[in-house]
């Protein structure tokens, strides 16, 4: 089988918003070799951990991030509790749940809604050979580093993602993907968003 990483920063730099420094750990692992972006193990909490509940809510930040961990390549793995809404930390040694909780059935249905259907599409997202990332270009030209946009394909199947991990709103453009290693030429390439969707008139 396939040596998986598991990857620590996906929890920690997306909680703190140091959106910068993880959009940079992106761009270094696809200037390196894009194929281990697919090895990746995207988790919120481990047992180790706070819970998920406990490091990212269950507003929008949950939802945001959850929405990433589906749609990035690599495995998503949820924690124990995380769709329920417990916040009880996980432990091996427990023989049983210390706490009575009930599931938040108002979360896992906001689940069920908008994670779910993202999660049976994963092989759309799962592989990295068409992975693009991309900068997000505010109308002053400077790159708002909050935003995490990127694209992939499958066949003929095409998605865009495009999420801000910091409250407030933001407007830009995004158009050339960030540079990636090419195997086939032995050099850095970039594409752009239509050719990285697939669109014939690029």
């Amino acid at each position: 089988g396939m040596h998986r990483v598991y990857n620590s920063a996906f929890m920690n730099m997306l909680r703190d918003e140091e959106n910068l420094k993880y959009r940079s750990v992106l761009k270094n692992t696809l200037e390196f070799d894009p194929d281990i972006m697919k090895r990746y193990v995207n988790f919120m909490s481990n047992p180790d951990e706070r819970t998920a509940i406990d490091q990212f809510g269950k507003g929008d930040k949950c939802f945001g991030v959850s929405v990433l961990m589906a749609t990035l390549p690599g495995l998503p793995m949820f924690g124990h509790g995380q769709i329920e809404g417990f916040t009880e930390k996980y432990g091996m040694e427990y023989q049983r749940p210390r706490y009575e909780e009930n599931p938040d059935f108002w979360l896992v249905e906001r689940h069920e809604r908008e994670i779910a259907p993202l999660l049976k599409r994963r092989w759309l997202f799962a592989e990295s050979s068409n992975f693009l990332l991309y900068d997000f270009y505010e109308p002053s030209g400077s790159v708002d580093e909050n935003i995490f946009a990127y694209s992939n394909r499958n066949g003929t199947q095409a998605a865009l993602v495009v999420y801000n991990n910091r409250y407030g709103s933001a407007h830009g453009t995004i158009d050339s993907s960030a540079a990636y290693a090419d195997k086939s030429s032995a050099q850095l390439s970039r594409r752009r968003l239509a050719e990285g969707l697939g669109m014939d008139w690029a």
